[in-house]
């Protein structure tokens, strides 16, 4: 496993919060066990203006890990992938909202997830 990096200095970090700093640690703390995920995901249709939580096999993931999410390429601005999180072993759950008057079906594509190992 490889080391953690060393903290981050404030001053090197000035125009940063309180808030964006702590975030910063915390990604600090989990560089040595960052890990580049990819899933085949094909999500039910959504109704109109509506917020669906699905949920999918990402195997590699475990319950305590953290996950950031990078939205597929064919997402338009009334169609969005607002959260995701590990739900159990080897599952993602991702919540999608659609925000126009008209249901809409994702087509099926590759789902990009960095995950950031937990302790467990």
């Amino acid at each position: 496993m490889k080391k953690p990096l060393p903290p981050i200095n404030k001053i090197d970090f000035q125009q940063i919060s309180d808030y964006g700093f702590r975030w910063l640690d915390n990604i600090r703390d989990f560089t040595h066990r960052v890990e580049k995920l990819t899933a085949t995901i094909d999500p039910a249709s959504l109704s109109a203006n509506a917020t669906s939580a699905q949920a999918f096999t990402v195997q590699g993931v475990k319950v305590g890990d953290y996950v950031l999410h990078a939205e597929p390429t064919t997402f338009t601005d009334d169609f969005m992938l607002v959260n995701s999180k590990v739900t159990d072993t080897d599952e993602i759950t991702i919540q999608l909202h659609r925000g126009q008057a008209t249901t809409y079906d994702p087509p099926s594509e590759i789902y990009t997830f960095i995950v950031l190992k937990g302790t467990s």
